[in-house]
């Protein structure tokens, strides 16, 4: 039998039945024609509920009809209750509470609270329970003395009071664990917020202990910088002052060397001549380091003044400020070529690198070679000999100032790399060298971005000679 069927006979049946007296014929006429839903059955007691606000006295076949609904609404109760559908089948044994509550009537406002404690006990709503089984308790007293209804007075006392002690003391016991239980989260969320604060307070202080630290260390940085700052000044100035000074008296020493050769050439002997030579090739040598030692302190002391240039014409430039012997290849990639750089300063690292690579060049031609090349997103300026090459343990000191990887040439400064490396880092660039011995030598400029403006394919191969 389904819900509808049931609701059917319900609707028809319990009414006559319950109270064997009449029915509204509101109540009947609905029956007859359609089964009442539960939805009908709760707006029929609003309905009932609203008259009785309205101060209208229940005639006797009106009471006897609002019986029959009590009983209809305790019967779905009870079967909402074993579909276990709790919600509704508590309000259904709420409406029934009300209705008997104000018809006043004790049997079926027994009935439906026994539903309606079963019902919150399994929803553990304890506390509704308990408030309906102290008034059970004072109906069954009450009726123990006043009413001749054997149902009432079948429900002795001493086990209403034995039941609600049992749920009292279960409510009084949900009280005390709902309270333990608060008072542990308390606890441990103040335990937490004092770590916590703790925590907090001693990173604080570890971060001004920090930041104190670091105030300190700056200003000793700032110290120690104005200190270097102030040596580097003095550095240049002697610097200066010693290279114009010293230029007098080493142009003396060549100039004795000169009359020395030019007026006693017959009374000099071999060994004689090939000291005064030395003399002066030394002293030309001292004279080429004051000036590298001057141009390479000059450099960053002026701004620089950043142009665009073409490559092409720089190198053919450069080649024309070398005085050289041998004969000479240069091969340069003919690419829309345009960096961006101070002219002097990029003529003076190229010329430094290509009279280098001309200058310990042994071989009867001498082949250089400038390309560009990129990796990944960098790209660099690449010159390239046919030279003697360079010893890999000489090639982390051949920029270094003063430094020479061949020592044949006595008037050689040693500088020029030296100066080369100083401007490159200037532009914040780098610089490094790979070399094999009998084979040549590789010098890679390694540019920033900033100074790339435009490179293309290239068309051809551009050659000086």
């Amino acid at each position: 039998m389904n819900g509808k069927q049931l609701f059917f006979i319900l609707g028809i049946i319990l009414p006559v039945i319950s109270t064997g007296q009449q029915v509204s014929p509101l109540a009947i006429e609905s029956s007859q024609a359609n089964p009442p839903s539960k939805s009908l059955l709760i707006i029929e007691v609003d309905q009932a509920i609203n008259e009785f606000s309205e101060n209208k006295e229940p005639t006797s076949a009106e009471i006897d009809w609002l019986e029959g609904l009590i009983n209809q609404l305790a019967t779905v109760s009870e079967l909402l209750h074993k579909e276990g559908n709790y919600d509704s089948a508590a309000i259904y044994a709420e409406k029934a509470i009300l209705v008997s509550r104000k018809i006043g009537s004790d049997k079926d406002f027994y009935r439906a609270a026994r539903q309606a404690i079963q019902t919150y006990e399994i929803m553990h709503e304890y506390q509704k329970a308990f408030q309906l089984q102290k008034e059970l308790l004072v109906l069954s007293q009450d009726s123990m003395k006043a009413s001749s209804s054997d149902e009432i007075k079948s429900i002795t006392t001493s086990n209403l009071k034995k039941n609600l002690s049992e749920k009292e003391r279960e409510f009084v016991a949900l009280q005390a664990s709902a309270k333990s239980r608060t008072i542990l989260l308390l606890g441990i969320v103040t335990v937490l917020l004092i770590l916590f604060i703790a925590f907090a307070y001693r990173q604080y202080l570890r971060d001004v202990h920090q930041l104190k630290k670091i105030q300190s260390q700056n200003k000793l940085i700032r110290q120690r910088n104005k200190e270097i700052a102030l040596r580097i000044d003095e550095l240049k100035q002697f610097a200066y002052i010693a290279s114009h000074d010293l230029q007098t008296p080493l142009l003396g020493i060549v100039k004795i060397a000169d009359w020395l050769n030019r007026d006693y050439a017959g009374t000099l002997n071999s060994q004689g001549v090939e000291l005064v030579d030395l003399m002066r090739s030394r002293a030309k040598r001292m004279e080429s380091m004051l000036n590298g030692i001057l141009t390479y302190f000059k450099i960053g002391s002026t701004s620089q003044k950043d142009e665009l240039i073409n490559l092409k014409e720089l190198v053919s430039d450069v080649l024309k400020s070398i005085n050289q012997e041998k004969k000479l290849t240069v091969k340069l990639d003919e690419r829309d070529v345009k960096l961006i750089a101070d002219r002097s300063q990029l003529k003076q690292v190229l010329y430094n690198l290509i009279h280098n690579s001309i200058h310990h060049n042994d071989k009867p031609i001498v082949s250089i070679k400038l390309s560009f090349e990129k990796k990944d997103a960098d790209w660099s300026l690449v010159i390239q000999d046919n030279g003697p090459g360079i010893e890999q343990r000489l090639l982390k000191k051949v920029f270094d100032i003063f430094q020479q990887a061949h020592k044949t040439d006595e008037t050689r400064s040693g500088i020029g790399l030296a100066i080369v490396k100083r401007i490159v880092a200037g532009w914040d660039c780098k610089i490094s060298i790979e070399s094999e011995p009998g084979i040549g030598s590789t010098v890679y400029l390694h540019l920033n971005d900033k100074m790339i403006s435009k490179v293309e394919q290239p068309k051809k191969e551009l050659v000086f000679s």
